[in-house]
This record gives structure tokens, C-alpha cells and sequence, in this order.
């Protein structure tokens, strides 16, 4: 019982980082891109 919750929030927090990652991707290509049309 113990175990599938520890699955389910170990899932839970790989999908929050995942998605952090990819946001934070997102913002330094857009930044980057900006800041070299800027320039």
C-alpha cells in the first residue's frame, strides 16, 4: 500500500519537473532569441 503511493508521488514529481524543465527551456530560447534581435 505504502509502495504504490511512493510510485504515485515519485510520478507526480518526475511530471512537475519535466514540465519545469520544458517552461524553463522555453523561456531561455525566447530570451535568447530576444535579446539577439535586441542586439
Amino acid at each position: 500500500m505504502f509502495f504504490i503511493i511512493f510510485i504515485k508521488y515519485i510520478n507526480l514529481y518526475l511530471l512537475f519537473y519535466y514540465y519545469l524543465g520544458i517552461l524553463s527551456y522555453l523561456l531561455f530560447k525566447f530570451s535568447y532569441t530576444y535579446i539577439k534581435i535586441i542586439s
